[in-house]
């Protein structure tokens, strides 16, 4: 006499929020893929090399630390290299659009770092709702 077999289980599925998509979220969880490694044709030059965001995250920050929930996420970064060395830039995302604040950084300068940031988060798509400089 065969003993029975066991029931297998239904697999565990997770089921998520379908609420608002937290854009900071996004770009975060986004990979960023390399470019194709094939090499250029004669007629046509090879691309300039992209850095990966942990190169770049390398080089040039100090501190990085995120986190949120599915109405609101933050990031804060400790700039660590170049003109901006010692910086903070805190980036607040919620429903309403994004919210950046700049600490340590001259007025003048500031000012002109926040509207740099301020177009490039407007030109993927995103709303800026504040950008503070101290």
């Amino acid at each position: 006499m065969q003993a029975p077999e066991p029931e297998k289980p239904a697999p565990l599925r997770e089921e998520r929020d379908a609420g608002p998509i937290d854009p900071l979220a996004l770009t975060l969880a986004t990979p960023r893929l390399a470019a194709p490694t094939q090499p250029p044709t004669a007629t046509e030059t090879a691309p300039p090399p992209t850095l990966a965001l942990d190169q770049i995250a390398e080089q040039l920050v100090k501190k990085l630390a995120w986190g949120g929930n599915a109405r609101k996420g933050a990031a804060r970064i400790e700039l660590g290299a170049g003109v901006w060395s010692g910086a903070t830039i805190t980036v607040v995302t919620d429903e309403h659009g994004v919210s950046l604040e700049l600490e340590s950084v001259g007025d003048a300068e500031g000012e002109g770092l926040g509207q740099r940031l301020r177009q490039r988060l407007e030109a993927k798509g995103l709303q800026v709702q504040d950008v503070i400089v101290r």
